[in-house]
This record gives C-alpha cells, structure tokens and sequence, in this order.
C-alpha cells in the first residue's frame, strides 16, 4: 500500500545537531516542513536548512507553543496534498536504517483505525527485551509518532490552549474518544532527548528518579495535567486518577529532593490558579 509520508519537526533555539537529528529520516519523506518558535533565529542554519528542496521553512514569528507548531504543519501538509504526518522534536533522532524498518512496519498497516504510529522511545528500552513486538499503549509522547491527516481533521489537530506539556496526551485521547488506535512498534528505536537533567537516588533501598524541571516547566505541568485530569475524569477515570497522582509526587520530589523549591512550589500554584480561572495558552512572566 503506497502511503505518501511528509514530516514536521518544531524548532526552538537550535544547535547545529538539529541538521544531523533531521538527516536520520529526511531522505525516506517527501516533504518536511520545519517550524520555528525560536525567539531569536538562527541564520546559519535558517540557510542550511533552506538550501534543501525537501525543507519549507517556517518562521512561526516566536514560540507559540508546540501544539501550535504542530497544527502549522499538518495544515502545510493537508494544503500540499499529503495523507500522513511524521511529527518530530528537534533532539530526536533515528539510528542508522531504523526509520528504513519503522515504514516497513506503518506500510503493513491495514487496519484503517490505526490513527497514530509510534516507534519506541529509547528511555523505554531498558525493558524493551521483555516487550511484545506491538503494542498499544493509552498515550505515546509525540516525537516520532506517524498520524493519519484525516483523523487530525476529525479531532481538531493539537490543543493551542496546552501550549505544551500534556499536548501529546490530549492528542491520543482525542483519537481514542472518536474509536482509533494507537500503536507503537517497540522493535524499533528513536533516540529521544527528554530536554531535562534528572538524578537517580536511592531512598531507604528504593530508586528514585527525580527530573529537575524548571519553574516555568513545572506552572504547565500543573495546569495541563489538572485540566487533562478534569477533562477526562468521565471518559477515563484511572487515567485522572493516575494524573493527580502524579502531582502529588512531584510536590513530594521537590520538597525533598530538588533545588529552587520555593519557586517551583510558587509556580505551581500559579498554575492551579490559572486552572481555577480558566486561562490558559503562553505564560507571560
């Protein structure tokens, strides 16, 4: 079955890397559509990129968040004709011949309720041994991900309002809402930068991880997940449960474990405000 494939990758600030992340797919697409939410742009590589006739640069005229990059590119795709959409991030990248094996996989795809594909993500591959070869995971993170353009129309793209954080999560329950599927193919490998730095620690003989996020991280974090939590409390209620849950860890880590307490916990509360009002999209601080 032919499946023509376009890509976007969202870019924010930069470093020459992103030409090496983006060359581990961009010969196996027809098209990428490159979307800068930079502040300030990187002109060197603006050219770099230009100079292939595969890319479109896009100045998205500052960062207007990832689900907004996102839904630029899936429109830019839908305009020039294309059926599927590989999202990515700028720190991800396939090793050698694994995005060559991934379309070999998307392309035995028949079942046409398959509205997102995904490869494993390799902070996931510690466990990848004991992994069937497919599975169908409630929510994938979209850095890598295949989605049918049709089925973006259906559920109304990316949410704006997220800006980000919980953008990824909001996008697969949408899709399964409306009856589609999921699917990740864990014999294949995505080398993916969560952006973060994070420490390992053992507390009374029990691994801990704790990722060191920033204030304005942790405001979104709280505001999208209280949002996502209420949002699907009816639908999905475990999924809820398991959201909240995992603010209250996150209290409990910088609390005991993380440095800038004080202004992290400030900005979390900022974002359970903002919940309570109702206002979302960028924070200006």
């Amino acid at each position: 079955m032919s499946k023509n494939i376009s890509s976007a990758v969202v870019l924010y600030n930069p470093d020459q890397n992103v030409l090496t992340n983006i060359g581990s797919y961009l010969d196996e697409v027809d098209k990428l559509y490159a979307v800068d939410n930079s502040e300030h742009k990187n002109n060197f590589l603006i050219e770099e990129l230009q100079k292939n006739k595969k890319i479109k640069y896009i100045d998205n005229g500052g960062n207007r968040g990832i689900a907004h990059a996102l839904n630029v590119g899936a429109r830019e795709a839908i305009k020039d004709g294309y059926d599927f959409l590989l999202t990515m991030d700028q720190d991800s990248r396939f090793p050698k011949e694994e995005f060559k094996k991934y379309l070999k996989e998307f392309l035995q795809i028949s079942d046409e309720k398959v509205a997102l594909v995904s490869p494993l993500h390799d902070s996931y591959r510690i466990d990848s041994k004991n992994m069937p070869k497919i599975e169908e995971p409630f929510t994938i993170i979209t850095s890598g991900n295949i989605i049918d353009l049709d089925a973006w129309k259906e559920i109304g793209g990316f949410d704006e309002d997220l800006f980000i954080d919980g953008v990824d999560w909001d996008y697969c329950i949408k899709l399964r809402k409306k009856g589609y599927k999921i699917v990740r193919f864990n014999s294949v490998s995505l080398n993916h930068n969560l952006g973060i730095s994070s420490d390992h620690k053992n507390i009374f003989g029990k691994n801990v991880t704790v990722y060191n996020h920033n204030k304005i991280r942790r405001y979104y974090m709280t505001r999208n997940r209280l949002y996502l939590a209420v949002k699907y409390s009816t639908d999905y209620p475990r999924f809820s449960l398991s959201t909240l849950k995992t603010l209250l860890v996150d209290i409990k880590n910088i609390l005991f474990y993380e440095k800038n307490k004080s202004g992290k916990l400030k900005y979390m509360i900022k974002g359970l405000w903002d919940f309570l009002m109702n206002k979302f999209g960028k924070i200006y601080d």
